[in-house]
Parts: structure tokens; sequence; C-alpha cells
């Protein structure tokens, strides 16, 4: 997991033409493994939010692939939303949909941000 995030954060640092730097460390350990928590930075050009997402998606991205998880105690977010499908499985997706349509039919608590 942490030489698959470093290698997509350099691949992404190179892909917006920008030094980058990408520090992790395991903020919690669980019976069920680790939480390794990465901060990344670099000092953005003309496209702040476009090379900020190329980064972070890199990074997610990479994740996944290696078998991580997406979150944990701090729930998903938006940002993360379009790997949820991946971290619990299609069905997992249509599990939560049921119960924010059963108990929350009119978005309140998810005004269709998370789970579409």
């Amino acid at each position: 997991m942490h030489a698959a995030v470093y290698e997509a954060a350099d691949s992404a640092y190179e892909e917006i033409g920008r030094k980058g730097w990408t520090m992790c460390h395991m903020s919690h350990s669980y019976h069920s493994g680790a939480c390794l928590y990465f901060t990344f930075a670099f000092v953005f050009g003309d496209d702040p939010l476009g090379e900020y997402d190329t980064v972070k998606r890199a990074i997610q991205q990479a994740f996944v692939d290696a078998g991580g998880t997406i979150s944990h105690h701090h729930g998903v977010g938006l940002e993360h939303a379009p790997w949820l499908e991946e971290d619990i499985s299609p069905q997992g997706v249509a599990v939560m949909s049921g119960l924010f349509e059963a108990v929350d039919p009119g978005g309140n608590f998810n005004p269709r941000k998370i789970v579409v």
C-alpha cells in the first residue's frame, strides 16, 4: 500500500508538472489492519483544483487497487464517493441506497452526494 501510494503520487506530480511531497504515518492499528494516513503537498500552478484532483484521484485509486479501503472512522465523504462501489461492492451500494430511501426519502441526511 505504502509503495503503491508513493508511486501513484510521484506519477501524478509528473503529470501536473509539479514537485510534490508525500508523507505517511500510521494513525490507528486494528485487529483487521492499520490505518495509514497519507498527506501530500505541492506548490500549485494555474489550475490548483485540477492539479489537486489529479493527485488526489491517483492516490485514492492506489488505495483501492492495493486492496485498501477508502475510509475508516471518518466516513466516506464527498471526495471519496466515486470509489464507494469499488470499496464495498455494487451490492453494498445497493443496500445503502435502499436504507437511505427507506429512512431518508427526502434526502435530508444524504442529499445524493455519497450514495446517489
